[in-house]
């Protein structure tokens, strides 16, 4: 399976979302979390187009979009359509795989459900407010 090391962040300075490569460096002796946007490499050099973000944020996209073509990162929000109900469940990284927490239950591969199911509803991050639903 091909991985797309795509990540996404919330840029430190505006709190936008900002997606590219993840990188941890110093800057002035201070460890910090940076996203390099895709695109952003002008031959050997890397453009000003860096974006410091808060490295709680960062989460990486899982290789999958749901039936809306919103593609999925870690600590996303999907509602989940079940034959027999409608959930919620938090994008996790475990164990190795990309799975779905929701609210008592055991974790799930996201891959066992089928794109079709999953909507993108929110993160983990910007709906705090849907946490106690799922968690």
């Amino acid at each position: 399976m091909r991985r797309d090391n795509l990540f996404r962040g919330k840029r430190a300075d505006n709190g936008k979302w900002v997606e590219g490569y993840f990188i941890q460096t110093l800057i002035g002796g201070k460890e910090v979390s940076v996203i390099v946007p895709k695109g952003a490499f002008d031959g050997m050099r890397i453009s000003d187009k860096i974006y410091q973000v808060d490295p709680e944020t960062v989460g990486q996209y899982i290789d999958l979009e749901d039936k809306n073509g919103v593609k999925i990162f870690e600590g996303d929000i999907l509602l989940i359509a079940l034959d027999y109900c409608n959930r919620l469940g938090i994008v996790i990284f475990i164990c190795g795989k990309y799975m779905l927490k929701w609210y008592n239950k055991p974790a799930v591969e996201v891959g066992a459900y089928y794109r079709e199911r999953l909507t993108v509803i929110g993160n983990i991050h910007d709906n705090p407010e849907l946490l106690h639903v799922v968690i």
